[in-house]
């Protein structure tokens, strides 16, 4: 008997949950002719269409609009809608036999459509919704002889593309959108004899397959395309590597697809190249307390590069003499050309990366440097013409660049603060002058700081007469504060911050999306803050050298309204922000709903009853009976 009485509840269960399941979305409203040209009464229709496989008798059936039950009254056709039927409901079937030359399913019904947009449902004959729509004129199709149209596969609607709409066959819009997101290359800091590899990702958004769609690349001309296939919801990572010249290349991206929004279907990326293998500092003049002119003059070339540098591509000019240079040079990494590398060692000491017999000799007014590359049958020379009156000049100081990428002009180099320079390690020029007209202030712990433009140094062992400035400069180590650094370029950046949802109602859970990347070639941690007016989400992030990461933030959206999410994210001072921007609509209410509860723009999105929660809901539903008669069975 127990055992009967369970089968009976689960049985019962079972059917209620089929039922339920039989009258989701069994019909659907497909079409609405809302406001045709001139006068509108009589002439006005909706279409349904059945897109399950079953048959749905239409003939106790509603239609709901402006809160009255409309009855239907079949006029040709049958009442029994099947997998694949459509069916018109016409507020007047003779005017619309006229209007159209239809032989399908037509009822007839007595309602007139709001031009401005309303709530418009069917129900089957136990006055159940069986599917609604809040349509309204932003949507399209208001007085230019165009019906809304349901896009298939989709809550979408769309302005039909055929005058008089499409009654009784297969709608004419469809929903194409293919996105470029991002175009990134690597390495981040080309030179011209390095190939960048571009990457550019696409996403398709649509809700159709897409095929053989054309992808073309343009900088400085063009320069190919790719064929490529997208299916709904994939993203795809297109690659491209070439050589690029000196200067800053505008990379485009661009595909040649009609679509919902072309706007997304363009993206232009900024390629900087410029030369990363560099003079970097020089000792022209060595004063004699150093060592003598003509033996301890050397040059200091810097691979300001994330990459390592194959040294046989170069070579350095000057005097009318040429060396070739050989080897390997890492990432980050100093060379050092001596004029006499046994003169240079006895005084720096030993270096791994010094070479020597340059042969030539640096004129102590002026001079040019050549620094030579020969790649792909071209020659590319950087060339600098340093002058005593930039510094320098038997001082005991060496000529230091600032910024290793920014150029040769005298604006970009500068007197040294180290004595006797500082070869094979980070220049730190123009900083002297400004700690010495700079004013000096006290702590109550005997600790002196000194401000400059650029820097801030503190010490608790500086000589209070500030006689010996170098001593003090060279005992400093780590009291430098990071603001040193003369690379002046950003460490990090945000490449992106989106979402790829659509239907946003209050309290739907969504994603936004960002991909934040390392520009500098160590490990950093990253603050990372996501703002709204309804949340505050912080975190910190290690990446790795170079290292780009995707961020994913669910969100739970709030009230109706327009919300902006602000994407912040901060490493040692620096603070960068992206904003995203989202229109948020008010569930539809199947009673009531004001004109302000609108989703403005193109392309609109009705709510549907969620078809996966049903179906999860039938899975459970059939476990849970399968669970209690195993557990019966064993008690009996």
């Amino acid at each position: 008997m127990r055992l009967a009485r369970l089968l009976a509840c689960c049985l019962s269960f079972f059917f209620l949950i089929s039922s339920i399941i039989s009258n989701v979305n069994a019909v659907i409203i497909s079409e609405i002719m809302y406001n045709v040209p001139g006068v509108d009464d009589n002439h006005e229709w909706i279409e349904v269409y059945q897109e399950m496989d079953k048959c749905e008798n239409l003939s106790e059936w509603k239609f709901f609009e402006q809160g009255v039950n409309h009855n239907l009254k079949l006029i040709n056709g049958t009442d029994l809608l099947c997998l694949g039927d459509y069916a018109i409901i016409a507020e007047d079937s003779g005017t619309f036999l006229i209007d159209y030359n239809f032989i399908g399913n037509l009822f007839d019904s007595s309602f007139s459509l709001s031009n401005s947009g309303e709530n418009i449902s069917i129900k089957n004959s136990s006055l159940d919704v069986v599917d609604y729509v809040f349509y309204n004129d932003y949507w399209g199709a208001d007085g230019n002889n165009k019906s809304l149209e349901l896009v298939e596969n989709s809550s979408l609607w769309k302005e039909s593309s055929l005058e008089g709409g499409t009654p009784g066959i297969k709608n004419s819009v469809s929903f194409h959108d293919i996105m470029i997101l991002n175009i990134n290359y690597s390495p981040e800091d080309p030179d011209v004899n390095i190939k960048v590899n571009v990457s550019c990702e696409l996403f398709n958004a649509g809700n159709y397959n897409e095929t053989d769609l054309n992808l073309s690349y343009f900088a400085d001309g063009s320069l190919g395309y790719e064929v490529i296939n997208l299916s709904v919801n994939e993203t795809k990572i297109i690659t491209f590597s070439r050589n690029f010249g000196l200067g800053e290349h505008n990379f485009t991206a661009t595909l040649d697809f009609s679509d919902f929004n072309i706007s997304n279907n363009n993206f232009t990326k900024v390629i900087d190249v410029r030369h990363r293998f560099v003079i970097n500092e020089v000792m022209y003049n060595p004063p004699s307390e150093i060592g003598s002119d003509a033996d301890l003059e050397w040059l200091e070339i810097y691979n300001s590069a994330s990459y390592g540098i194959n040294l046989s591509d170069y070579m350095i000019s000057c005097d009318n003499k040429t060396k070739k240079l050989q080897g390997f040079l890492e990432q980050k990494s100093f060379l050092i050309v001596a004029k006499d590398i046994t003169e240079f060692e006895s005084y720096y000491g030993s270096n791994n990366n010094v070479i020597g017999g340059a042969g030539w000799a640096l004129n102590n007014d002026n001079d040019e440097i050549e620094l030579i590359l020969n790649f792909s049958n071209k020659t590319y020379s950087q060339k600098l013409y340093y002058s005593s009156s930039w510094g320098g000049d038997g001082t005991g100081y060496t000529l230091e660049k600032k910024i290793p990428v920014n150029g040769d002009l005298a604006s970009n180099w500068a007197e040294s603060i180290r004595y006797s320079g500082s070869p094979g390690q980070a220049n730190n020029p123009d900083t002297k002058i400004k700690i010495l007209e700079k004013e000096t202030k006290t702590s109550s712990s005997g600790s002196r700081r000194y401000k400059s433009n650029d820097m801030l140094i503190v010490s608790n062992n500086l000589d209070s007469s500030m006689n010996n400035l170098d001593s003090f400069i060279d005992n400093l180590n780590s009291s430098v504060d990071t603001n040193l650094s003369k690379e002046n370029k950003d460490s990090f950046e945000i490449l992106s911050f989106y979402t790829l949802a659509k239907n946003l109602h209050p309290d739907k859970e969504i994603n936004l999306y960002s991909r934040i990347s390392n520009l500098i070639n160590n490990t950093q941690e990253l603050g990372i803050v996501l703002l709204s007016n309804n949340l505050e989400v912080r975190e910190n992030i290690s990446f790795d050298a170079l290292e780009t990461k995707k961020f994913r933030f669910p969100i739970k959206l709030p009230e109706k309204q327009t919300e902006s999410y602000v994407l912040k994210v901060e490493s040692n001072g620096i603070v960068k922000m992206s904003e995203l921007e989202i229109n948020i609509t008010e569930f539809i209410d199947m009673n009531e709903r004001s004109d302000e509860n609108l989703i403005t723009g193109k392309v609109f999105e009705s709510e549907k009853v969620n078809l996966d929660f049903v179906f999860y809901l039938f899975l459970i539903t059939v476990v849970v009976i399968i669970v209690l008669l195993i557990m019966s069975l064993r008690r009996d």
